[in-house]
This record gives structure tokens, sequence and C-alpha cells, in this order.
């Protein structure tokens, strides 16, 4: 640990001579300086005998001992020169440096990856690793990792393995090129091998891991009905009646919460009251079927009424939106100018609330509460968020005497909190306005998400927790049954 305010007794200093390699030197001392303020630690430092021919990975933690958040710099080095990677949250597949987050007083995980070559017999590898603040690089740690590679005996004509057990296989990148929520996993063949088991988990440590395929292939594809949107990693071993190689590098492969043949479907009640009496049944239903560009994908959009008391025309467009991001880019059909707010279905990746917050949808604030705990129309257990109006604004203006307006607390809309962002429920109350007056005609919908293929789901939820949320709900549904005179909004 080294910065302006650090006492130490071990500095590992590089030499660099002429007509050398290079060399690393360990001095042994007691430099006096001030005490310990401020600074980092990488720890622990590992010591690991292995085979030649194994991937290798070592566990380490970043510890921020200073009182501030800190980002740092973090860095691998083989002085054997063999393949090694940093891997880290946001960076499952490895990289040379690794940015990583620390806050103060906090610690953060990593991994080293190392892979010994086959040649490697007798080898011994020094691995170092480097963390330097990106705030103060005075302030910076090292640590090492030392992997011994066991000397393998070569006879004359014959070569042996004892015990005989699988060599180590190789697993593939992924590729899901075409964004939809299939694909397929494969691996190398091992020499040795009779079978192989893939694991496949939602974090990167593979806690929570599960078997998805056991058997002599070198490959496995996602069965219907597809994956849900999520990270997803990936490992496999070799196995023969003697034991098992060890786990092979890992893979990771992202479904995102719009991806290729996500289909959704909406259903709603109308409710138009005032000098109009009417109950007006809406519907619509989006199928994301294809992409334009590697990060565009097209939503089809259909929507009609029944019960139609006022014979209005079914309505269907094309909109896009990148996969990546979740953001909306463009529509097959032009804005109608006299919405002047809307929402959107499904909330952009980079869109975090907390219990309390205050956001804006389409230029208006919204107070957010929960996550809550419920199930969808179709039975799904959930959590979401639940986003409440919190000021009056003009929502419809067709350019006449005529104005609809929301008061605080006529919007209510749900959103799931987990993978799929997706609109789970809207409550929206419109209230009539003639040359600027208020009338008694309003216009209610209320909508639920009833069909998605890509359904939330969550753990821990108590039936307590459901119930009491579900007992909120129903509470809000009675107290605006009576309210509600013309369509209803189009989303984002």
């Amino acid at each position: 640990m080294f910065n302006d305010h650090v006492s130490f007794s071990k500095l590992i200093v590089k030499v660099s001579l002429t007509g050398l390699l290079g060399a690393l030197l360990l001095i042994t001392g007691t430099v006096c300086v001030l005490s310990q303020m401020n600074g980092i630690e990488i720890s622990p430092s590992h010591t690991r005998k292995v085979p030649s021919g194994q991937f290798v990975v070592y566990d380490h933690v970043l510890t921020n001992n200073t009182t501030f958040t800190d980002t740092f710099s973090l860095e691998v080095h083989s002085t054997q020169g063999w393949p090694v990677e940093l891997l880290g949250e946001g960076y499952p597949t490895g990289t040379l440096m690794l940015p990583l987050q620390v806050g103060a007083q906090m610690t953060a995980s990593f991994q080293i990856s190392l892979t010994v070559p086959l040649s490697a017999s007798g080898v011994t590898e020094i691995t170092v690793i480097t963390a330097t603040s990106q705030i103060s690089p005075t302030v910076w740690d090292t640590a090492t990792d030392t992997t011994i590679v066991l000397s393998q005996i070569y006879l004359p004509l014959v070569v042996k393995r004892w015990p005989p057990i699988p060599y180590t296989p190789s697993l593939n990148s992924v590729s899901n090129s075409d964004q939809d929520n299939y694909y397929t996993v494969s691996w190398t063949s091992a020499d040795l091998a009779q079978t192989y088991i893939l694991e496949e988990a939602m974090s990167s440590n593979f806690s929570g891991a599960r078997v998805v395929y056991q058997g002599s292939s070198l490959s496995w594809s996602v069965p219907s009905p597809g994956k849900t949107p999520g990270n997803y990693y990936y490992r496999v071993k070799a196995h023969n009646s003697w034991g098992d190689s060890p786990w092979s590098n890992a893979r990771v492969v992202t479904i995102y919460p719009l991806f290729v043949g996500l289909q959704l479907r909406w259903d709603g009640n109308g409710y138009i009251r005032g000098s109009e009496y009417a109950d007006v049944g809406w519907h619509f239903q989006r199928n994301l079927n294809g992409l334009t560009d590697a990060d565009t994908i097209r939503s089809h959009y259909y929507s009609w009424y029944s019960p139609n008391p006022y014979g209005w025309d079914s309505e269907t467009w094309d909109s896009y939106y990148s996969v990546t991001t979740g953001y909306f880019r463009s529509s097959s059909v032009p804005d109608d100018p006299a919405w002047k707010w809307g929402y959107p279905w499904i909330l952009p990746y980079d869109w975090q609330f907390s219990n309390g917050q205050t956001v804006s949808i389409d230029g208006q604030a919204f107070t957010v509460s929960g996550p809550h705990s419920g199930y969808t129309a179709f039975g799904k257990l959930v959590q979401y968020w639940k986003l409440v109006n919190k000021n009056k604004f003009l929502f419809w203006d067709g350019g006449g005497s005529w104005k609809q307006y929301v008061h605080p607390g006529d919007i209510t809309l749900h959103y799931e909190s987990g993978n799929t962002r997706l609109l789970l429920y809207s409550d929206i109350l419109r209230r009539d306005y003639y040359n600027g007056q208020i009338t008694s005609n309003t216009v209610q919908y209320v909508e639920n998400l009833t069909s998605a293929n890509s359904f939330p789901t969550i753990s821990a939820i108590t039936t307590k927790d459901v119930e009491a949320d579900r007992m909120e709900e129903v509470q809000e549904q009675m107290e605006s049954s009576e309210r509600g005179n013309s369509k209803p909004s189009p989303g984002w």
C-alpha cells in the first residue's frame, strides 16, 4: 500500500538492467513515514501448484481504506508472458485493464484467469496485479500470484498421465447476433473425455449454478421456450471413469429485455362519464419481429376496441428501439400533436428508481414507491415500482375549446423492477375542461399486461407482502371505478 501517508516494511521495485531481461527485487527494511491514514490493499497473494495446460483462477479482494469513493485501475502482468485476464463485474469475458469503483471503507472482488501452456512443465510463473487510484495516482498497491507448474515425466516411448482424468475443454464464444432468446453453447474436445458437464449460472462466480447438459456432445442449444432477459454464464468440464477435469474458461451471453421474438399483450377498460356514459374495451399487442440493423429492433403494434360503442377503427404501426439500451428511436407514423404527454411501455435500461424518489416521465414529475410485491394479471409473481404523478398538467389539446388535464394522483403506473422492465399496469383519469373551466366529463382507462413470454420472476416474496400490496391495489381500483371521454392515449 502506497500513498503520501503510509508506513510499510516491504517495497517491490522493478529494476531494469542493460542487457538483462529485468528482475523483481524484494527489499526488506523499515521506512518510517507518517502512520497510515489512507490507502488501498489487494489481498491475498496466492501460491498454487498446477499441471500444465490448465486454466487457473485466483480470487482477490480490493479494499478501499480511504474515506471517499474511488475508481481504481487494475492491471495484470504475466512474467512468463502467458495469457492472463482480469475478470470482474461488467467484464465477464476478461480484460487486461479493469476499472473498479469501490466505496469508502468498502471492498470489491475480482478474479485473475491464467492459462498455463502445455509446454510449461516445471516452470514457475509470477503474476503481478497492480491497483492504482484514478483520483490520486500515488495511491497504489500490488499483489502476486505464484503458479508452480508441476513437472511431467516423459518416459521413453510412453507418456504417462496419472490418474488419467480428462484434459480441460475450452468453451467457445457464444454468439447471439440475431438478438433472439435462443443460442448454442459449444466447446472443444478434450483428450480422455467420455462425457461433458455444462453448467449455467446467473452470476460470474457461479453461485447457484445448475447443470443444463451432460453427455458426449460438444454443444448444447437453448430449448423452447427460450431464455428470458438476463445474463447467463457458462462453463464446462470433461468427465471419465477416473474423475473430472478442471472447469473450463467461462463465457457469458446477454438476453436483453427487448429481444427478437418478444410477444406482449395489454388489455384495458375505458370508462367515459359525464355528458356521455359508455364503457370501452381497449386491447393492444406488440410483436418484436426482427432487426433492421445490429442494434435496432422492430416492434409491430396492433390495437383494437371491444366493446366498441363508438365504432373506432383498429390501428397498426411499427416502432423502432435500441436493443442494447431500450430507448425509442423512431416510428412508421408521425406523432399526433394533440397528445401532450405519453409514457413508455418498457423502461430504458439505464433508468434506476428508489423508494421516495421523484422522477420525470415525459417532462412530468412522478413519485416512486417500492419495490412492491404482487402478481401480474396472468398470475406471475413479481416485484414492481409504483409511480404516481405529483402535479396537474395538460394531457390532450385538439386546438379547440375543449382540453383534458390530469390532476395530482390521477395517473398510476406499475413497472416490473427486475429484468423485463415492462409496464404491468396503468390507471389514467383525464378531466375535461371547456374554455378553461373544469366540467363533470371524465375519461379513465385501466390497463393490465395480460400476456408476455418474458414474464418476471422473483424470489423471497412472502404471502404477507403480496396480500398487503394487493389490498392496496384493490382499494385504489374501488376508489377509481366510478371515475372516468375519448380514446386511450398512445404509449411510446
